[in-house]
């Protein structure tokens, strides 16, 4: 037996009134759960100094006019290129489509990026990178996007846990 359509919640159009469909969501203010990222103490050396600046110090000045493939080409690309992704059997994936049901409803799409486990598909994801968005976007929001994203990664990966950004 299929999935009625409107049962179907596509990463691209997901929508925190539908995502409320299938789980129980609540707002909370919590910024102790980011203490040990902003601790982390990471000393960026002069080459990857060097690399951030003259990359942000070429494109500062038209980067809310860039579309999302001229962004994606040339600010972001470069910077992920710099970043070994591959380790064990984990690397990074770009628009790969993933695909859980959760509570009766399907959710999928292709993320922008995943890093994951998985030989010729993503099949354990860790992080998501939701794909850059326009403040007024007649498609969806990139945080419900990326939301949508994580409850499938939690879905697949049967934990509870499950990390991801937008840009």
């Amino acid at each position: 037996m299929g999935i009625n359509n409107d049962k179907i919640i596509n990463f691209s159009f997901a929508s925190l009134r539908k995502l409320m469909e299938v789980v129980k969501i609540k707002k909370i203010k919590n910024h102790s759960k980011f203490d040990e990222w902003f601790s982390y103490n990471y000393k960026i050396n002069e080459d990857e100094s060097e690399f951030l600046e003259k990359l942000v110090n070429r494109h500062e000045l038209d980067l809310s006019s860039y579309s999302e493939q001229k962004l994606t080409i040339r600010f972001i690309a470069p910077i992920l290129n710099r970043i070994d992704f591959h380790f064990d059997d984990v690397k990074d994936w770009y628009s790969s489509e993933i695909s859980c049901k959760l509570n009766g409803f399907l959710l999928k799409g292709k993320p922008y990026l995943i890093v994951a486990k998985g030989i010729d598909f993503p099949e354990k994801p860790y992080f998501f990178l939701q794909e850059y968005k326009k403040s007024v976007n007649p498609y969806g929001n990139p945080e419900y996007q990326v939301l949508a994203e994580m409850l499938a990664a939690i879905t697949l990966n049967k934990s509870n846990k499950i990390y991801g950004s937008t840009h």
